[in-house]
């Protein structure tokens, strides 16, 4: 059940609200004096009140909080909301249904996504449970019923999201497969607005690297069936991996089966795919920005098409040790075809030598700025896309 949040009180907030939402929410605690009169002829979906009862009709439901309820046909909701987090959530059941109600929300304030993942498989009879903050999505997603809001600017709750996106882009409510990004900073992806489309519902996770093994844990246990993994997890995501596909030394693509996780590379294929639309990369001179997961994944792929690949690095020993590995070689060679950037770095102008091809993997301003300055460029889209595809084969949807 998708509940409104109706946030300002307004008939057109309403209006709105019902497009998306199976129930509105009035804070009473917030807007006490409501003009009920006004706005009950438009009241399409049933009703829950927080606060104190309105004095000329019954609503659906009655959120009272842990207060004793008063005499009332409104079916009873005990809630309990912890805005600091909290560690025991066992203990905060307990107190939670320690007095009868037909519906229990608890509410908790999710400070990573280990906490929020755990949160989302505490999973009790007639409790929704869900978080609170930037690292609540999955908690809200797979919650029985949770809450949204017509404009996030009027979120009553940290983390709140907008009813239509709740409806649209996650398509809650719906049996859908769960598969997710794992990254150390993911704001920039653009994964969820790719792959949240057919059987499939993907969320983007901030995974430190501390927490990356809990996190893959957790995701199986809550049934997820893929998961793709950007910077830094692609070589350390290895050892959580049952059955490697690659030999290319990183992973960022993951297969959840019942025999267990399955790890592949899409990265390397799908930036070769999408630079050779420009033509081929046999025999072509290629500079490679970088030496970590995704350099090393570009590098075994062109190396495989025949490119002459030379390894660039802001830490040399890095580049010696991948050069070694693939038997390339490091440094910059005398009029390269392409430069390839695969690190966050935002490369000077410098790195774009005259009449070069320029394909940046990391979505850096390298790229935008190459192509203001007249070189041609193959598109991060382009990549992104051909990788996606790569990974929804896999992942059989």
């Amino acid at each position: 059940m998708l509940v409104a949040s109706i946030n300002p009180p307004t008939i057109e907030t309403l209006q709105e609200a019902q497009k998306w939402a199976d129930a509105l929410e009035f804070r009473l605690d917030l807007y006490p004096a409501l003009d009920w009169e006004t706005l009950r002829p438009h009241l399409r979906k049933p009703v829950i009140v927080k606060g104190n009862l309105p004095l000329s009709w019954t609503p659906d439901y009655l959120d009272v909080g842990l207060d004793k309820p008063p005499a009332t046909r409104a079916k009873i909701i005990r809630s309990l909301h912890y805005p600091e987090g909290c560690d025991d959530l066992e203990a905060a059941y307990t107190l939670l249904t320690a007095e009868p109600a037909d519906l229990y929300k608890l509410c908790v304030y999710t400070h990573s996504t280990v906490e929020d993942l755990k949160l989302a498989l505490f999973r009790r009879d007639k409790l929704t449970c869900f978080g609170m903050g930037p690292y609540s999505l999955v908690s809200r997603l797979l919650a029985p019923w949770v809450y949204g809001v017509v404009d996030t600017g009027h979120a009553l709750a940290p983390g709140q999201l907008s009813l239509q996106d709740m409806r649209t882009l996650y398509r809650y409510g719906e049996p859908l497969a769960l598969y997710g990004l794992l990254g150390e900073s993911v704001s920039h992806s653009i994964g969820h607005l790719y792959h949240n489309k057919g059987p499939s519902r993907y969320v983007k996770m901030a995974v430190p690297p501390y927490e990356l093994r809990e996190v893959i844990a957790l995701c199986r246990a809550l049934g997820f069936r893929g998961l793709s993994v950007t910077m830094p997890h692609k070589e350390a995501v290895i050892a959580s991996v049952d059955y490697l596909h690659t030999a290319i030394g990183a992973v960022n693509t993951l297969h959840v089966t019942e025999q267990g996780v399955h790890g592949y590379n899409t990265d390397a294929a799908g930036a070769l795919d999408s630079l050779e639309e420009k033509g081929p990369v046999q025999g072509k001179r290629m500079v490679v920005l970088g030496a970590g997961g995704a350099a090393r994944a570009f590098i075994s792929e062109a190396l495989k098409r025949g490119a002459d690949v030379w390894i660039y690095n802001r830490t040399l020993e890095k580049a010696a040790r991948l050069a070694a590995h693939f038997h390339c070689r490091v440094g910059w060679p005398a009029r390269p075809d392409s430069v390839i950037n695969t690190t966050p770095v935002d490369w000077p102008d410098t790195f774009m030598p005259p009449g070069a091809l320029i394909m940046d993997m990391a979505r850096t301003p390298f790229a935008p700025r190459a192509r203001a300055r007249g070189w041609t460029v193959v598109p991060w889209e382009a990549m992104y896309n051909r990788q996606a595809e790569l990974q929804r084969e896999i992942w059989g949807i």
